[in-house]
């Protein structure tokens, strides 16, 4: 990975380059930010331009020895720290075990997310994590003199999945490192980081992607249809994994649009008309998606309950495709500025719950009677 391939972006890759020209290169990064932001993409770069025998004031030259295994994240100075599962053939639960694994999956995907590591593992209903083996495994290989590169650089992603133990041996490696031993942690949830391991790390802010760039890379993917692009760009928040999902047929849309209002009027029927057949429909299905899936629907869901709200306020502003606009005209009603921030928080809570890799059923059964009740008798003329 270079820095000229990763999008968007350029202040935070200004801010790295200029490090290097400085020589102020701390011995720990965490770069922070939301899942689909480029994080890891910019500390692989980032690793690559610090052991670059070549370098240019703006990237990596990509030609020397290093660069050159660089390309092929097969440089003997770069290590990799990242969630896996515990397998019953091993004893150990060590990324070094996933290697082959981790190398195929991030070349062909630097936008890597949690639920795609999972797939690439085969255990989306398993949890990963970060062991106390890692720990182990990392001092040894810090004891060891670099092979070859100006850094021995620790890609570290997803910090947040260390656990208790793990996390206290990385605290001691970080108050004493090795000299030219850079860390780089790269971390979607900061605040769950001990504040401890936290204090001891130099934090850059990895923003979401700017709408403009996320406009840039889907636009082309629609046939130029700007209306659809600019929906898309809008549900993404920022994360470009998640504006190539929505940048799909219209039918896909219409899934998200069908799931929606399943769930409204399932809900609505099931607390107010004790008709549970439809919600019970709705559960079952949403039980047989995958988690990126459920993800794409709870942010899907909160935009529309957004949208709703906009309506009531300034219709003008609202931004939806001819089918949203006819849903919406009929079930404007159900959904105003009396409950719209309450249904938006239930949604939210959901999208936490389901990131935290809670139980799936019991995430969207509790959150249909939750919507349910907040859902009016009957609909207000607003």
């Amino acid at each position: 990975m270079l820095f000229g391939s990763i999008v968007g972006q350029e202040v935070v890759k200004k801010k790295l380059i200029r490090s290097v020209a400085e020589n102020r290169v701390g011995h720990a990064l965490l770069l922070s930010g939301p899942e689909g932001n480029g994080a890891l993409a910019l500390a692989v770069a980032f690793a690559r331009y610090l052991n670059c025998t070549a370098r240019t004031p703006e990237d990596s030259c990509g030609t020397c020895p290093s660069c050159r295994k660089f390309a092929r994240l097969a440089h003997p100075d770069l290590h990799f720290v990242f969630p896996v599962v515990r397998s019953a053939s091993s004893r150990k639960a060590l990324s070094d075990e996933y290697l082959t694994e981790w190398r195929e999956t991030l070349l062909a995907d630097p936008y890597l997310t949690y639920e795609r590591w999972l797939g690439a593992l085969d255990s989306e209903n398993k949890q990963a994590g970060i062991f106390v083996d890692e720990s182990d495994q990392i001092v040894r290989k810090l004891q060891l003199t670099s092979y070859e590169g100006l850094y021995k650089v620790i890609v570290f992603w997803l910090p947040e999945k260390l656990n208790q133990q793990a996390a206290n041996k990385i605290l001691k490696i970080l108050e004493e490192p090795p000299a030219r031993t850079v860390f780089l942690m790269v971390s979607e949830a900061p605040l769950m980081l001990l504040p401890t391991l936290r204090s001891r790390m130099q934090e850059v802010e990895v923003p979401p992607l700017d709408d403009a760039v996320l406009m840039e890379q889907i636009l082309p993917l629609m046939d130029g249809d700007a209306g659809r692009a600019r929906l898309v760009v809008q549900n993404a928040c920022g994360s470009l994994p998640r504006a190539l999902l929505l940048a799909r047929p219209e039918e896909d849309e219409e899934a998200l649009l069908q799931q929606f209002a399943n769930l409204m009027r399932g809900s609505w029927a099931f607390i107010h008309k004790a008709n549970i057949g439809p919600f019970t429909e709705w559960c079952e299905m949403m039980a047989g998606l995958k988690r990126e899936q459920h993800k794409m629907f709870l942010s899907y869901a909160l935009r529309m309950v957004r949208e709703c709200f906009v309506i009531s306020v300034q219709p003008t502003l609202a931004v939806l495709s001819p089918g949203e606009q006819e849903f919406l005209r009929r079930f404007r009603g159900y959904i105003s500025v009396t409950n719209a921030g309450a249904l938006a928080n239930e949604l939210s809570l959901a999208l936490r719950d389901i990131e935290a890799n809670g139980n799936k059923n019991l995430v969207f059964w509790d959150l249909g009677m939750k919507v349910g009740a907040l859902l009016p008798s009957i609909a207000s003329s607003s």
